[in-house]
């Protein structure tokens, strides 16, 4: 896994974030902490070239845009378990 980044949240302490890329797989996963549990998503890279294991500049535009997507997603998962 090639890790892009890895940061608290920045409303809430009890969040961390990461997004990693997966070369076997070409997906993106965006992993949270939140009091000691693991939420996880991952989806297919939309970029085809160059293969993730080739980007030396980092995560790409549309896989940002992605990931964000799926942070979203997972915060959404978290509120409606807090919730309950």
């Amino acid at each position: 896994m090639i890790t892009y980044f890895t940061e608290k949240d920045k409303e809430r302490d009890d969040i961390s974030w990461e997004v990693l890329g997966d070369e076997i797989t070409e997906e993106i996963v965006v992993r949270a902490t939140c009091n000691g549990k693991l939420y996880e998503k991952r989806k297919k890279s939309p970029v085809g070239y160059p293969t993730m294991i080739d980007r030396v500049f980092g995560i790409d535009e549309w896989d940002l845009r992605m990931s964000h997507e799926m942070s979203n997603e997972i915060y959404k998962e978290i509120l409606d378990e807090e919730s309950k």
